[in-house]
């Protein structure tokens, strides 16, 4: 199953957790994305430590406009077939990236997939897709 994914991370002052998400994002089993990671305007010049990501990682500037205006940019700069716009606290199950390009692949007449998800201690179960 081919196709590049462009994951969208807007980052505002929590550089701590976007180590963990850049981490869970190592584990992913579909080995096709690249990473855009849009600093939102933050309060120091948050540089990666880490440059051995097994994807590439691009990390662009923007004045302090919010996480929309960032992801709008991250998008921008994005190459892939796909774009996950992703939050910068996010830790993914390493199935993430693949289940939801198989799930496009699997039915080419939708235009976007999504999953559920775990909010702290509460499961935020992914209901079936209504357009209405």
């Amino acid at each position: 199953m081919a196709g590049l994914v462009s994951i969208v991370i807007p980052v505002y002052n929590d550089h701590g957790a976007l180590l963990d998400t850049l981490a869970s994002l190592q584990r992913q089993t579909h080995r096709e994305i690249e990473v855009i990671i849009v600093d939102d305007g933050s309060d120091f010049n948050y540089q990666l430590a880490n440059t051995n990501y097994q994807f590439p990682v691009g990390l662009h500037r923007a004045p302090h406009r919010g996480a929309a205006a960032a992801r709008n940019r991250g998008y921008q700069e994005s190459k892939g077939e796909y774009v996950f716009f992703c939050d910068a606290d996010v830790r993914m199950r390493p199935e993430l990236i693949g289940r939801l390009v198989g799930a496009l692949h699997s039915h080419p007449e939708a235009s976007y997939a999504y999953s559920g998800f775990r909010y702290g201690w509460k499961s935020m179960v992914a209901l079936p897709f209504d357009p209405d």
